[in-house]
């Protein structure tokens, strides 16, 4: 079933394995992407230069807090007058740089309805989603 989920929810990604400790999902995907586009000059690559885990929350799963765990490539730009020599792959789901999914952001803005953020913190925490105030007022400053 967690399988569906990871092909449902992050297209591009391959389901690698999984833990569940106390209400807390931990998933492990990585890319199946073999080319991907530098942000910088739209110049495609399909040299790798490295990997590394990027650790980002989702919604939640069957009650379940969910994080995840991105084996992501760093690729080589192949074009000689782009201005940086790497860059890391990214993805329509989640913003660069980003800790959450755009819609895990989606939900805790659409939770807030102008109530406090403290309060929206607790309704949020009943539905599996784990945030903290502050959390709920910086995205709150961030995106609107």
């Amino acid at each position: 079933m967690i399988k569906e989920m990871v092909k449902h929810r992050f297209p591009g990604l391959k389901y690698l394995f999984h833990l569940n400790r106390d209400g807390l999902i931990i998933l492990d995907v990585e890319s199946v992407q073999k080319t991907a586009i530098c942000p910088y000059c739209g110049y495609p690559s399909s040299r790798v230069h490295s990997y590394h885990i990027r650790k980002f929350h989702d919604l939640p799963y069957e009650g379940n807090e969910l994080l995840v765990r991105l084996h992501n490539k760093k690729f080589f730009c192949e074009n000689k007058n782009c201005s940086h020599t790497t860059f890391v792959e990214q993805f329509d789901f989640i913003s660069p740089a980003e800790k959450k999914t755009d819609r895990l952001i989606d939900e805790i803005l659409s939770a807030y309805n102008d109530s406090s953020s403290r309060e929206t913190a607790f309704s949020l925490k009943e539905t599996g989603i784990n945030v903290c105030k502050a959390t709920v007022c910086n995205l709150k400053n961030k995106y609107s």
